[in-house]
């Protein structure tokens, strides 16, 4: 089905619902329209940077906020650049004003909040739920760009009903409260993170081993002291002999590079001035390199392995680096 020269669409965690065909169906359940009966948080049956959209209403509520950050890299890892994932949950923020105000009772919550449902011999749970921001965090530090919410009835699906157009009182979408927090956020061909203090400084750089292409791809420009190049190579595949010159070259500062073997890592990155520009998620394969501005790192899973990588010579902490 990849090979097909129209644009993939995926219908993640579909239920019942049937997109049409020219929609990828992926569910756990047993439905006749499915394309692949498989759990929604496993591998994917996809080569990377192939599919330009995946929407999902309803489904990532099931996993923990923990187990969110393996899924949501896997579904960007067959994203193209460029492509589209779209998002549909319970959107705390309103439902808590919705109560907080008396306007309706708990019970019409209970169900949006704390859902469950039958997937073959086992009952699933809502683990978690989000509000706005928290979710644009989770994407931002994923790595997607362009985190907006998106109105339902201008979608290419607007005419199947589903979470996505969930309203109090049920089903009034022309007078109601949507409940449904819907966002979508696109991947990119690159990350750069630019300076707010100063938008013409390049400060950090994340680049996702799906982003590993069969042509050479130098991520950083001739101009940084710490260079990096990604390359898929084929067997056999070899380069003419080489070795480098003894040429002086001029280094006031030191760039560093993390690149995950295994395991997880948050990087947390900041701007000129100390503040805390961005967080992202890097997973096995993945790399962030700083060129300006600070870091720290927290590891996300036990036995996580990094290769970190500095520009030299050393001269000790005091030559080095200060604390923020």
């Amino acid at each position: 089905m990849e090979n097909s020269n129209k644009p993939i669409k995926i219908n993640m965690g579909c239920w019942i619902r049937n997109f049409g065909k020219d929609w990828v169906h992926i569910d756990a359940g047993d439905y006749p329209h499915l394309d692949y009966k498989q759990d929604v948080g496993k591998p994917l049956p996809f080569n990377s940077n192939t599919v330009s959209l995946i929407y999902s209403s309803h489904v990532i509520e099931y996993f923990d906020r923990d187990e969110i950050i393996d899924v949501l890299a896997e579904w960007r890892r067959v994203l193209l650049p460029g492509g589209t994932i779209r998002l549909a949950v319970p959107d705390f923020e309103v439902m808590s004003r919705l109560y907080s105000e008396g306007k309706y009772p708990l019970k019409n919550f209970l169900g949006p909040l704390y859902g469950k449902m039958k997937m073959g011999e086992q009952t699933i749970y809502h683990k978690t739920t989000y509000d706005f921001e928290s979710l644009k965090k989770l994407l931002e530090g994923l790595g997607f760009v362009n985190v907006r919410k998106y109105d339902w009835r201008k979608t290419e699906h607007a005419q199947f009903d589903d979470h996505s157009q969930a309203y109090l009182p049920h089903m009034d979408k022309e007078n109601g409260t949507l409940v449904s927090l819907n966002v979508e956020a696109d991947k990119p061909e690159f990350e750069h993170i630019y300076s707010k203090i100063d938008p013409s400084k390049l400060l950090h750089v994340i680049n996702r081993k799906e982003q590993i292409d069969s042509q050479r791809k130098n991520i950083i420009g001739d101009n940084e002291y710490l260079q990096l190049a990604s390359m898929k190579l084929d067997k056999g595949q070899t380069f003419k002999a080489h070795k480098h010159i003894i040429y002086e070259k001029k280094v006031d500062t030191t760039q560093e590079s993390w690149i995950v073997v295994e395991g997880c890592v948050k990087a947390i990155l900041y701007d000129l001035d100390d503040t805390i520009i961005r967080e992202v998620i890097l997973n096995p394969g993945d790399s962030s390199l700083t060129l300006r501005g600070g870091h720290t790192y927290e590891s996300l899973k036990p036995n996580t392995l990094v290769y970190e990588y500095k520009t030299g010579p050393y001269y000790g902490q005091e030559k080095d680096k200060v604390f923020i």
